[in-house]
């Protein structure tokens, strides 16, 4: 349980930012001399050729306040399950281009093997349970991209969004 980790907020920087991700940031918070090994991974923007054209930017909003707890939440279990001793999960929201970083997580433990675990599970848990929903530009028109959010009967007991919280993607995308 989350309250029950009383240094937490000295062990997980966990951020929705609105400018850019400071990667030299990120990988100072991983470093810890009881640690022989960190893992990063950062995910840019890139220009894909898609069915629509080519991506010319992405837009990204989240429901904030679920989110970072979402995202505290994940950091803890891989505490619990891979031994991550110090985490980092960043998202930005706005409209990013192509090159731009749009997300960054990273995870220190002892041995390499656990960092590498830790850090894989921290980003594909981000991109299943947190609510943050993206928007492709291609040119002069865009589409919203369903958020990857598991199921209804999956998603956390409080999740009711506030419109205001969550901004025109909820809408487009159809929040509960």
């Amino acid at each position: 349980m989350v309250s029950d980790l009383e240094d937490v907020p000295g062990r997980f920087m966990i951020r929705i930012e609105r400018r850019p991700i400071d990667i030299d940031s990120a990988h100072f918070h991983l470093a810890d001399l009881a640690c022989g090994a960190a893992s990063v991974f950062v995910g840019t923007v890139r220009a894909d050729q898609t069915a629509h054209g080519v991506v010319s930017a992405l837009e990204y909003e989240a429901y904030e306040r679920l989110a970072r707890k979402t995202m505290l939440q994940i950091a803890v279990e891989a505490a619990e399950r891979f031994g991550v001793r110090r985490a980092v999960m960043l998202h930005r929201v706005g409209r990013l281009e192509p090159g731009e970083v749009a997300v960054c997580c990273g995870a220190a433990t002892p041995h390499r093997a656990d960092a590498i675990a830790g850090c894989e599970y921290l980003v594909d848990e981000l991109k299943t349970r947190v609510p943050i929903w993206k928007r492709e530009w291609t040119g002069d028109t865009s589409r919203w991209i369903a958020c990857d959010i598991r199921r209804a009967s999956e998603a956390p007991a409080d999740y009711a969004p506030n419109p205001s919280e969550i901004g025109s993607a909820a809408a487009a995308a159809g929040a509960r």
